[in-house]
């Protein structure tokens, strides 16, 4: 009689589960994220810039408007491994992301100081996410 181990085949097992786990948790912050990104806001109105579109801006407090779409399109999901741990990243690479979402203090085009009130989307998104990350992590692996 031959003893075969299948250590490796079930560590294998175990990584691609978590790496999957992983994505589906940062998926869920994304899907929520950009749902965010999207709806009616209660701000001033404004033209995309460009065009002779007119769209209404966020309110301090709401998520940002979207003129453009370009903030949400930007949001991804990524899986790596550090030292053998899966961690899923939601994230952008947009600049404006972190702005928008703590506020920030900028000066106009005649050298005037203003403070741009917080909109955040993320912080909600992650929160609103939640539940179903609950879920994924306490599903039953094998």
């Amino acid at each position: 009689m031959q003893y075969t181990s299948n250590i490796r085949n079930i560590n294998n097992m175990i990584q691609n589960e978590a790496r999957s786990r992983a994505w589906q948790c940062a998926n869920a912050i994304r899907t929520e994220w950009t749902k965010q990104l999207s709806g009616q806001r209660t701000g001033r109105e404004y033209t995309v810039p460009g065009t002779s579109v007119t769209y209404t801006a966020s309110a301090p407090g709401e998520p940002p408007a979207r003129p453009t779409g370009d903030l949400a399109k930007s949001v991804n999901v990524k899986v790596e491994e550090k030292a053998g741990i899966a961690e899923g990243q939601t994230g952008t690479e947009k600049p404006q992301a972190l702005r928008l979402e703590k506020g920030f203090v900028g000066v106009d085009a005649l050298g005037r100081r203003y403070n741009q009130a917080p909109r955040p989307s993320l912080a909600p998104a992650k929160e609103k996410a939640l539940p179903e990350i609950k879920k994924i992590l306490e599903r039953r692996w094998f």
